[in-house]
């Protein structure tokens, strides 16, 4: 009887028991703003239009910049299953270049590949324009900061079927950081330009925390200036910020000169404008079927 609770003592603690969770565990870590950063470092290029292997110039690019830069293969294969072998048949031609962002170097090997870019939590990855698209999502022009009525020409990238290609994407992370210099990092990246108005100028001080990866340009310019209570639109070339108050003028001109216009400029819909405007359409939707019904009695 005794060996027997003795033998039952030992099993029990021979029974291997859960771990408890570690709390002191750090989180997983996302690096795709500090592989951003890296791809903003300069670099020279002496060979100038010589063929080199693909794979020795990503394996430079890798050492020059301390990243890693991997193909998408299952998306390259779901394009063409020949494309795996031809990228490693490939060659690249690269002029002699001066004091160039990585960046720019690694968009001169990706366009003569026909494919694109992503930035990763851990890598670069080289991947088709269709993925792409899947991930970042359809770059979207920001509304006009002056209005004009509905007869105007289409711009450039208006169709949402069209991608914009010459888009530039963004990967950045800001914590605690006033917004007017979020605004100046992005500008800088993206080499595009942000104003922001006189009046909005004190607000912009406000501290923003956001992470932006492979966001559009306009978009970036967008979402930070929604973290900071502002709005963006778009002057010609070039990104505006403005106070709420300039925002809702700018709605109104919309509404006046484009009696479909449902509500705030495109992205930025104020809800309870746009709820007005739909109960509106759906009243009159409501006594046109009840016309209708009418008339075929």
């Amino acid at each position: 009887m005794r060996s027997s609770i003795v033998c039952a003592f030992v099993l029990a603690f021979s029974i291997p028991i859960a771990a408890a969770p570690d709390s002191a565990k750090p989180e997983p870590i996302d690096d795709s703003a500090r592989i951003a950063a890296l791809l903003l470092e300069r670099m020279n290029w002496e060979k100038g239009d010589e063929k080199i292997p693909l794979k020795d110039i990503l394996g430079y690019l890798q050492d020059r910049a301390g990243l890693s830069i991997l193909f998408d293969t299952k998306s390259l294969r779901e394009k063409d299953e020949a494309i795996l072998q031809t990228i490693n048949d490939a060659t690249i031609s690269l002029p002699s270049l001066k004091q160039v962002r990585v960046e720019t170097v690694l968009r001169r090997i990706v366009d003569q590949l026909d494919l694109e870019f992503v930035i990763t939590p851990d890598h670069v990855s080289i991947t088709t324009a269709a993925t792409k698209d899947l991930l970042t999502g359809q770059s979207k022009r920001l509304p006009e900061l002056y209005p004009a009525g509905g007869n105007d020409e289409p711009q450039v990238g208006s169709d949402p079927a069209i991608p914009l290609r010459t888009t530039p994407f963004v990967t950045v992370a800001f914590k605690e950081t006033s917004a007017v210099d979020a605004f100046k990092e992005v500008s800088s990246r993206a080499g595009r330009t942000i104003v922001i108005s006189q009046a909005a100028a004190e607000k912009a001080k406000s501290p923003v925390s956001v992470h932006l990866s492979n966001v559009a340009f306009e978009t970036a310019a967008a979402s930070l200036a929604e973290a900071a209570g502002l709005r963006a639109f778009r002057n010609g070339n070039t990104v505006v910020i403005v106070t709420p108050e300039r925002a809702k003028q700018v709605d109104e001109q919309y509404a006046r000169l484009n009696p479909s216009f449902l509500g705030p400029t495109i992205g930025f819909v104020d809800p309870g404008a746009a709820e007005a405007k739909l109960k509106e359409l759906e009243e009159k939707i409501k006594k046109l079927t009840e016309e209708l019904e009418k008339s075929k009695k």
